[in-house]
């Protein structure tokens, strides 16, 4: 005997969403999907009322709610910009056909902070795209400690701007309605193509930024590799008093453990306080912030005595104020500039020297020794481990 019409159609969107059809069969009794509604959208449905089963909310609780007039579901199907739908093939299947080992493939999903997927279960699109890639990267011969370093960072990282975007849609969207009074029907209706249009914003930002920040790390590496080969090919010197800056890295210390304890946002606020501080205490110093790096900001200065004061008034204008510690690294010599960036070795050794550097102090490079020579200051010399991929320097330390 043939299947019915809706028949058929709840075998399809079972099989797009990945929810068993006895449970689409009795969402669609309770009134919460029409399986005869074909698109991404009811997809979408299909798999918000699985999911908020899961949470606890049954479907007939959200029956009720909708029979009562409270609540609609159809902003489900405006609810994401890129909706998910099932391939025609299991996990185990797909990792199968792309020659992949079963358990490096699970690895991989908890390393990016992913659910570990049922290899019986069919394969969500994402996942069978990033699955793709990764049997593409794995072929490419890259180490396993190496790509699952960087692929730990990309999931965390991510997982971090997706959080941030979520709170702004919370903070912007939700919460004015909420504090209006607005009923929860018309909350998640009006919601829904407001956070769309955010999700298409972020992931056009998201891409645009990603972009350009390899760019400047990508120019930043070259530089860094040629400076340093063609130095040792005696064709350019590290040192050409000509073209010397000083550079530094003013960073807060114990942001980790912060941020850790009382969560990201007032990590963001206590970041935002720090560049807001920087930026007014280099105004009329000759100096001047070339980018936030998180915790830390990169600093240009024209001379050597602008770098020590401007360095030592962060520091004592930090202790008054509500921020955490902060120390500053300086390292003086050649730099690249680019697009308002600056690249090169003695930017990656500011980097470094800062990394060592004590909460409250400047901590500076024989360069900077050497430049600040008439200058009152009673340095303590500081021995420290050889800087990676740098030739080996003494550190000097002053509290200010």
């Amino acid at each position: 005997m043939p299947k019915s019409k809706s028949g058929s159609s709840i075998d399809d969107l079972a099989r797009l969403s990945g929810c068993p059809a006895e449970r689409i069969a009795a969402y669609r009794d309770l009134g919460l999907v029409d399986p005869d509604h074909r698109e991404n959208g009811t997809v979408t449905l299909v798999r918000l009322v699985e999911s908020l089963e899961s949470f606890g909310l049954g479907p007939a609780t959200l029956s009720a709610a909708v029979g009562a007039g409270h609540l609609s579901l159809d902003f489900a199907r405006n609810m994401l910009a890129r909706p998910v739908t099932m391939v025609d093939k299991t996990y185990r299947e797909l990792i199968a056909d792309l020659k992949l080992d079963t358990a490096m493939a699970h690895a991989t999903f908890v390393a990016v902070g992913l659910p570990t997927f049922d290899l019986d279960h069919p394969a969500r699109d994402d996942d069978a795209a990033f699955l793709t890639l990764l049997s593409r990267v794995t072929a490419a011969g890259l180490s396993r400690k190496s790509l699952f370093r960087a692929l730990r960072v990309f999931g965390h990282s991510l997982r971090r701007i997706a959080e941030a975007q979520r709170d702004l849609y919370r903070e912007e969207v939700e919460d004015p309605m909420i504090a209006a009074g607005m009923p929860l029907g018309r909350l998640v209706e009006e919601g829904a193509s407001r956070r769309r249009r955010l999700q298409e914003i972020g992931f056009e930002v998201l891409g645009i930024l990603f972009a350009r920040i390899l760019e400047d790390l990508v120019f930043e590496n070259i530089a860094f590799r040629l400076q340093n080969g063609l130095g040792d090919l005696g064709f350019a010197s590290r040192n050409d008093a000509s073209h010397t800056v000083v550079v530094g890295f003013a960073d807060m210390s114990g942001y980790t453990d912060f941020v850790r304890e009382f969560g990201d946002r007032e990590g963001a606020e206590r970041t935002g306080q720090f560049e807001e501080l920087v930026q007014t205490i280099l105004e009329g110093r000759a100096g001047r912030i070339i980018k936030s790096l998180g915790d830390g900001l990169l600093l240009h200065f024209s001379g050597t005595e602008e770098a020590l004061n401007g360095s030592a008034e962060i520091i004592r204008r930090a202790r008054s104020s509500s921020l955490l510690p902060v120390h500053v690294g300086l390292a003086a010599g050649p730099v690249i500039f680019r697009d308002g960036d600056i690249f090169g070795t003695t930017v990656n050794r500011a980097a470094r020297i800062s990394a060592q550097a004590a909460p409250g102090t400047v901590l500076i490079d024989e360069n900077v020794k050497s430049l600040a020579a008439g200058i009152d200051i009673d340095w303590n010399a500081v021995d420290f481990p050889p800087l990676k991929g740098l030739p080996d320097t003494r550190g000097y330390a002053w509290s200010p």
